[in-house]
């Protein structure tokens, strides 16, 4: 069996320590802990534990402090953990131990679950289990790792079979402004030291982005891919972020630009498809966006091990937001069918809405379920959608239903409304048909969905 060491530095973490050395303990032969000058019960702790803890002055530099105690591991593999994570539960069922000695790679690419406050979660990909291999060192005064080091000598990386949930994001919006501030200080340094690093000026520009400071994080960001990033994967996270930023100002255009020029890049990846798909939704070009957010929201919903591409940070849009784009772009795209099972999905995972429930109705009646659209449309009037806004299809979905007399009425009530569109046109057609058959005593008159066709949109 190969030995494994934690590798961890720490300071002030008595809350979080136990839960993280509780998950790694059976994985692991040694616990290195190096201590930056915690003042709480954090070093207790750690000799709880049976941690071998050393001291380090803190310099600014997270790097600084990690390879410090890369030095002191004594064991051919090391597994780095922050304070705040922890192994998930599923990795209880593996033993590392065994992945290390039948692995043909060098270092193990482990998807970190990134909690929010809410519970929610992002991932992203990094390397959290290596052999210390001789040189190997940790890069990046913040949001450090050995995975550039790797990349540089040409190391096989391979997936993990394990998650490692982090917890340091999951801070009231003061803490995580000062926690950006802090890894900030950190960046500036580093890219004082090579004002001509294209990753640090990534970096610099990831955390403005976060901090709110969007001018200053996009020349930032443009100075980066000006300087010719290393890698294509670099120069795709560049592009992304260029791509949301572009977004969040609402330049369709550029967002569409960048997030091509990524995709030609990087084929195989979820967040410049995504950034595609929304900017083409944004321009009504439904039949174009529909595939690629599509793509997107099945990619967000795989599980995390099987959310693998050629990146290792990949961008996520909230699936309640997604879902309905997703929705509204298959039923502009002519996707009746999928429209009204999005729409039903939306209902069913984050409750009921006026909207919702009316687009869900409308896709129903274009499918020919008319007791189904009928109990969505008259379910969206409860909810408070206008009667005026409903009534044409609301009316052909009476009709269709064998309630007649009742379209009728809906008919006088808002004659206007019904001719506004071809629709309601079409509808006020087969109801004055009906009426006039009715007068004079012709039963049975019902239209059918090739004589007539109910398109109104009563949610637009």
């Amino acid at each position: 069996m190969a030995n494994i060491s934690l590798c961890m530095i720490v300071k002030n973490e008595e809350k979080h320590l136990p839960r993280c050395l509780e998950s790694a303990r059976p994985h692991v032969d040694e616990i290195v802990i190096v201590d930056t000058g915690s003042t709480d019960g954090t070093l207790e702790i750690a000799h709880r534990y049976g941690a071998k803890i050393f001291s380090f002055s803190w310099t600014g530099d997270f790097s600084e402090a990690r390879n410090y105690a890369l030095a002191l591991v004594e064991r051919p593999w090391v597994l780095w953990l922050d304070a705040d994570e922890e192994l998930d539960s599923a990795a209880r069922t593996i033993d590392l131990r065994a992945e290390c000695v039948k692995t043909d790679g060098d270092a193990f690419l482990v998807p970190i679950r990134n909690f929010r406050l809410d519970g929610s979660y992002e991932v992203h990909h990094a390397v959290r289990l290596f052999r210390k291999l001789a040189g190997i060192s940790f890069e990046g005064a913040a949001h450090e790792g050995v995975d550039r080091w790797l990349g540089r000598f040409g190391r096989r990386v391979v997936p993990a079979r394990f998650i490692v949930n982090h917890y340091g994001y999951a801070l009231s919006e003061e803490e995580l402004h000062r926690k950006l501030l802090r890894n900030l200080e950190s960046l500036k340094k580093e890219l004082a030291r090579d004002p001509r690093d294209p990753t640090a000026h990534y970096m610099v520009g990831y955390t403005l982005f976060g901090l709110g400071e969007r001018d200053e994080a996009l020349r930032s960001l443009k100075t980066a891919y000006a300087l010719k990033p290393p890698s294509k994967i670099l120069e795709c996270m560049i592009l992304n972020l260029l791509s949301l930023d572009a977004y969040r100002r609402e330049d369709y255009l550029r967002t569409e630009r960048y997030a091509r020029q990524s995709l030609a890049k990087i084929s195989q990846q979820n967040t410049a498809r995504l950034y595609l798909g929304l900017s083409l939704y944004a321009q009504e070009r439904y039949k174009e966006a529909f595939p690629l957010l599509w793509q997107a929201y099945q990619f967000g919903r795989l599980p995390v091990l099987q959310r693998r591409t050629a990146l290792t940070q990949e961008h996520f849009y909230k699936e309640n937001g997604l879902l309905e784009v997703l929705a509204i772009a298959a039923q502009e795209a002519g996707e009746r069918v999928l429209a009204a099972q999005f729409f039903r999905r939306y209902r069913m995972t984050f409750g009921e809405t006026a909207e919702i429930i009316a687009r869900e109705g409308l896709n129903l009646l274009y499918c020919g379920a008319y007791d189904q659209a009928l109990d969505r449309l008259e379910r969206s009037s409860t909810l408070g959608m206008p009667m005026e806004e409903l009534a044409p299809p609301l009316a052909y979905s009476l009709f269709q239903s064998g309630r007649p007399e009742e379209a009728w009425a809906l008919y006088q009530k808002y004659r206007q409304k019904f001719y506004q569109d071809i629709g309601g046109q079409n509808t006020a057609a087969l109801l004055l048909a009906w009426k006039a058959q009715s007068s004079s005593g012709i039963e049975g008159a019902h239209g059918t969905p090739n004589q007539f066709v109910c398109v109104h949109d009563c949610t637009q």
